[in-house]
């Protein structure tokens, strides 16, 4: 009876150990499959290095760009959306920034917002933001265009 305790404990610390290396995998490592490990190392060493220019220089638009832009290679259009949304707020006139967060938003379908944010760049010129638009927002036309 003893020694029946004692495997199913053994069992046991063995099966918690094996969750707990489980769950300390990246889940972001899981977003684009199509890189390699050192291109995902590469891709977060730069992430990182954009991140420290924006700890030094809160307004620097190109940091956060670049930033967004890498957490798009990486497959995290969440991340990404948060940095363009910071942009639109320190620069509500780039109709890039509003075309760059409609497509991070558009990942998980086309909705009221990222056809909001194509209306508007398409509104300021932007060619691209006009054709998607037109291509995927006809749902939302009626009470973006009121």
């Amino acid at each position: 009876m003893q020694t029946i305790k004692t495997i199913i404990g053994v069992i046991l610390f063995f099966s918690i150990i094996q969750v707990q290396a489980q769950q300390r995998l990246s889940v972001d490592s899981f977003f684009n499959r199509n890189l390699t490990s050192h291109q995902r190392d590469s891709i977060q060493q730069r992430i990182a290095y954009y991140t420290n220019l924006i700890v030094s220089d809160s307004l620097n638009q190109q940091a956060y760009f670049e930033r967004a832009r890498l957490y798009v290679d990486l497959g995290m259009h969440h991340k990404a959306e948060k940095d363009y949304t910071y942009l639109i707020k320190i620069d509500s006139l780039n109709p890039i920034y509003l075309y760059n967060r409609a497509i991070c938003t558009s990942k998980y379908g086309f909705t009221l917002d990222a056809c909001s944010d194509l209306y508007k760049a398409a509104y300021m010129g932007l060619k691209q933001a006009q054709e998607v638009y037109q291509r995927k927002c006809g749902l939302y036309k009626t009470q973006i265009e009121k």
